[in-house]
């Protein structure tokens, strides 16, 4: 019993001593991207993110722990920076070079975050030691390079891809084909003669050759008879009447005046003749 007592006691003592040195462990940056030595940093919108092992967000230091962080290029001179801190990630601040006030960045080149010695957290913590980080950026000729490889590797494989699509379209349809014609597959899977096969096939193909030509004539006829229906020609002259009309012409009811006239002379001599006999 005693020494399970005893065991149970310095297991609570070193727990204990554990939390109190994790308690202790001083206010401070617990990462940065980019790292520090980092290089490939892109030259637009250039910033560096800060985690802290405790929360940093608030309005009431905001403004001197953000005159803490510089950033210079390597003759050590400044870099107009714009400082942001996240309230809803209260233990990350992020350092942006400003272009709008007239930072500039270049490419291959290195620049170096300073976080001096005072930063304070939330509740009060003070950083006791400054904190560099230094990172290159990129070389704007090697990323336009890396782009122009990417961009011609990316129009090969379409064309590849594209290429192997069509012949692999090709050889279905020569497949296809072959089997639509293929006698001896066709007879083993019907059981008919190849002979059989061949005759149905050309059978086949006679009357869909049949029905192709007739349906041309048939449009070939119909484009005649429409044509002919617009500029109809007959033999010789034919009169109006044969087609049921009772219209005459002018020399026609003239004629046939004339004629009545000659009948109603003719018809007045008769009876005249007539009566003289008689008397």
């Amino acid at each position: 019993m005693k020494r399970a007592g005893v065991l149970i006691s310095l297991s609570l003592l070193i727990i204990m001593l554990s939390t109190a040195f994790a308690s202790a462990a001083p206010f401070g940056v617990e990462e940065t991207s980019p790292k520090n030595g980092e290089t490939g940093m892109s030259v637009d919108n250039m910033g560096v993110k800060v985690y802290f092992n405790e929360d940093i967000y608030s309005k009431d230091n905001q403004k001197a722990n953000a005159k803490r962080c510089k950033l210079t290029d390597p003759k050590g001179k400044k870099v107009t920076v714009r400082t942001v801190f996240n309230p809803k990630e209260k233990n990350i601040m992020m350092v942006l070079a400003d272009t709008e006030k007239g930072a500039k960045i270049k490419g291959s080149t290195k620049y170096k975050l300073t976080i001096d010695a005072g930063f304070v957290s939330t509740k009060g913590s003070i950083m006791e030691k400054p904190v560099t980080v230094s990172f290159e950026t990129l070389n704007p000729q090697s990323s336009m390079t890396v782009s122009m490889v990417m961009m011609g590797i990316m129009v090969v494989g379409m064309i590849f891809f594209t290429s192997r699509e069509a012949k692999k379209q090709a050889q279905k349809d020569v497949r296809k084909k072959e089997e639509s014609i293929n006698p001896y597959k066709e007879a083993k899977r019907t059981g008919k003669s190849v002979e059989e096969i061949v005759a149905a096939e050309q059978k086949k193909k006679e009357k869909q050759a049949a029905k192709t030509k007739a349906k041309k004539k048939r449009h070939k006829e119909e484009n005649k008879v429409e044509i002919a229906s617009d500029n109809i020609r007959v033999s010789k002259p034919m009169p109006i009447s044969l087609a049921g009309s009772t219209y005459k012409t002018g020399r026609a009811e003239a004629a046939r005046i004339a004629e009545e006239k000659e009948k109603q002379k003719t018809s007045q001599k008769s009876k005249k003749k007539s009566k003289q006999k008689k008397h």
